[in-house]
């Protein structure tokens, strides 16, 4: 990562950093393993929620690399469902959206990548705590090497 961008540098636009589309090309693709068990309606549903992840995880991996956050207590869980196809990056979560909490990565002149870490507060504080997510963009811009 060449840089990051955060409230110091509010405007990624004017440095000539854009969002690239969604069918872009990308280095990796990211995801959270489930852990919060009231967002999947009970221990049943969460049990639904890993062994989709899992699958998706799996599918995804044929094609590029997949980096799956996942808790100190749950890496082993994950690492197994997905079938060692995916990296495991042990943190400490609360839920398990990537894209919501995770930072926004845009590119700039020369290839340049950076990583826009936006105010996550848990979909207005639906889900309490939130204090791990809303510190999961700053960690994953932290964790070298961020090269997505």
């Amino acid at each position: 990562m060449t840089r990051r961008l955060d409230a110091d540098d509010p405007c990624p636009a004017r440095d000539g950093y854009a969002m690239p589309a969604e069918w872009a090309p990308h280095a990796r693709t990211w995801m959270c393993w489930p852990c919060r068990v009231e967002a999947w309606g009970g221990p049943e549903g969460l049990l639904r929620a890993k062994q989709a992840v899992a699958r998706v995880a799996r599918a995804i991996s044929t094609f590029e690399p997949v980096v799956m956050a996942a808790r100190p207590q749950d890496t082993a869980e994950a690492r197994l469902a997905c079938a060692g196809k995916t990296e495991i990056f042990e943190i400490a979560l609360d839920d398990s959206w990537a894209r919501d909490s995770g930072p926004t990565f845009v590119t700039g002149p020369g290839g340049a990548v950076a990583g826009v870490q936006w105010q996550f507060n848990a979909w207005g504080a639906k889900y309490v705590s939130y204090t791990d997510d809303a510190q999961f963009a700053t960690r994953v811009l932290g964790w070298a090497p961020v090269q997505d």
